[in-house]
């Protein structure tokens, strides 16, 4: 029990990110109008809230000038941040495509993939080795998430009266009208899965890309100069965005027409959540930013249960059943070591594992006296 404090105190980044994540889709209900769209541009509240994470990274740094190491970066240190901040753009501009040919409930269920993708590339890119308990938290993890999505099929109980009240005919009839009625083809939906899965790679690809690239150089940059880097890029990436995609908008009512106390708190919310999760990325690593977003999306459907009079579905306690399982399988292991490059190169735990060993055994047994040289041999025992 000791320990706990201390565990708080260094997984605070952890805590806060889950914590804005719950609370995120709260706000953004809070932003729309009465007709369930935004009086704002919506790119906008991503601009800002990049712009405000560059400001707060930019005054941490400012502040202690005996750890500015900036001058020692050079141009490709400065351009491989450009990476996932442009994936980030190009995913954030997806979702409205996806949501055009599937709905919302899908995507969430497609969502869920990403841990998958995740997990793989934890292990390609940064080398890291997980055992089969880790891999199957993880893979419950996926299934977790997706069996909260599933649809509460409320009309169960009338479509079996109706089957049992109507001939085979009537029921096909029935089935075959149900299928037309479908919001968009199969063609167009299998368009929406397939950006759906790119989504998922592309954000999996870059939570793994900016963990390499925050500890890439150990702790020889601080977290502030390498978020600098990052949000500039997203900063350019996303006023590019705005510029393209709402000029009507910005020339009619300005950047900040339509905003409101409750989008200000959405920005406030946004930029203090990415700055949570660079923590995440930089201490710990992708896999618990993983088990952040999960659970803060559990807490969501939990909270809307009991303030907004959600109904609380089997598939929600499932859910949370199969979650809190995973979470409990994987913390169970140590955390994830790096994998050797060769079997003639350790690894540096093995290194630091091994020296101890090595000390030992160069120390004479402790039970052996140590017999006396040649030049140490007394002289009348040669004459005897």
């Amino acid at each position: 029990m000791k320990e706990l404090p201390v565990i708080i105190q260094t997984s605070w980044y952890t805590i806060a990110a889950t914590a804005l994540m719950t609370i995120q889709p709260f706000l953004t209900m809070l932003t729309m109008n009465s007709e369930g769209g935004y009086d704002y541009a919506v790119v906008s509240t991503t601009f800002l809230a990049e712009l405000t994470k560059l400001i707060i990274s930019t005054c941490f740094y400012s502040s202690n000038p005996a750890k500015q190491t900036h001058r020692s970066l050079s141009r490709r240190d400065v351009l491989q941040f450009m990476v996932p901040a442009f994936v980030y753009f190009i995913n954030n501009n997806l979702i409205f495509i996806i949501l055009v040919y599937v709905s919302s409930t899908t995507y969430q269920i497609l969502s869920s993939l990403k841990t998958v993708a995740t997990g793989i590339l934890f292990r390609i890119i940064l080398k890291r080795e997980l055992d089969a308990v880790q891999r199957t938290a993880i893979l419950l993890l996926a299934c977790g998430a997706a069996t909260s999505q599933f649809p509460i099929c409320e009309d169960c109980s009338a479509q079996l009266i109706f089957v049992n009240g109507s001939n085979a005919t009537e029921v096909a009839e029935a089935m075959v009208a149900a299928a037309e009625s479908s919001s968009s083809p199969p063609s167009s939906a299998w368009i929406g899965v397939l950006v759906a899965l790119l989504a998922c790679l592309n954000s999996a690809f870059a939570g793994v890309y900016s963990e390499m690239l925050l500890k890439k150089d150990g702790s020889l940059h601080s977290i502030h100069l390498q978020n600098m880097l990052l949000y500039t890029w997203g900063v350019l990436f996303n006023a590019i965005g705005l510029l393209v995609k709402d000029s009507e908008h910005l020339a009619a009512k300005g950047l900040f027409g339509g905003y409101t106390a409750a989008v200000w708190l959405l920005v406030t919310n946004n930029a203090l959540n990415g700055l949570a999760i660079s923590a995440i990325l930089k201490f710990a690593n992708n896999i618990v930013r993983v088990f952040a977003h999960t659970m803060a999306m559990m807490l969501t459907m939990i909270l809307e249960v009991l303030f907004v009079s959600a109904p609380l579905s089997p598939q929600l306690c499932v859910s949370i059943t199969v979650v809190s399982c995973s979470t409990f399988l994987y913390n169970s292991k140590p955390p994830p070591k790096k994998v050797a490059t060769s079997a003639m190169q350790p690894l540096e735990e093995d290194k630091e594992l091994a020296q101890p060993i090595k000390d030992e055994a160069a120390k004479p047994p402790p039970d052996v006296e140590e017999l006396p040289s040649p030049k140490d041999a007394d002289p009348t025992d040669a004459k005897r």
